[in-house]
């Protein structure tokens, strides 16, 4: 199979993950996400899901996630801290790395980066967050 067929064929396999965890299509474990994804990667994630990445030898789990926005919060921006911890491991360690992200609802919570962190040499992004399935971006730091 040509690299750009793979490369199309990997691709779409990842976009069919996506949207079956933001479609929230069932819990636990997502198969592995493929090789051959260029970086950054933007991903779905609910409570219970995790998904690997085989290129980067990393896999992501969502063990809590806190959408108080979307159950009717009504404590404003500030007052709804919505919230993702992960377990961020390297090829199949034990000790994983745990990050607590929270959703930048102001410009001054987005400049503090209370949405991001670092694990090994990538960061993780929580870009929003919608009944409970927070998008998330991995990128190099």
């Amino acid at each position: 199979m040509d690299v750009r067929v793979s490369t199309i064929v990997s691709n779409a396999r990842f976009a069919m993950l996506a949207l079956a965890t933001s479609l929230g299509c069932g819990h636990g474990p997502l198969s592995d996400a493929g090789t051959g994804l260029g970086l950054p990667i933007e991903f779905n994630l609910s409570e219970g899901q995790s998904i690997g990445f085989s290129q980067l030898g990393l896999r992501v789990e969502a063990t809590k996630v806190s959408d108080f926005t979307s159950e009717g919060c009504l404590g404003g921006p500030i007052g709804c801290p919505d919230s993702i911890q992960l377990s961020i491991t390297r090829d199949a360690q034990s000790a994983g790395q745990q990050v607590t992200l929270q959703v930048a609802h102001t410009g001054d919570q987005d400049a503090r980066g209370i949405n991001q962190a670092d694990a090994f040499e990538y960061r993780i992004t929580l870009m929003g967050m919608q009944n409970a399935v927070a998008t998330l971006l991995i990128d190099t730091r």
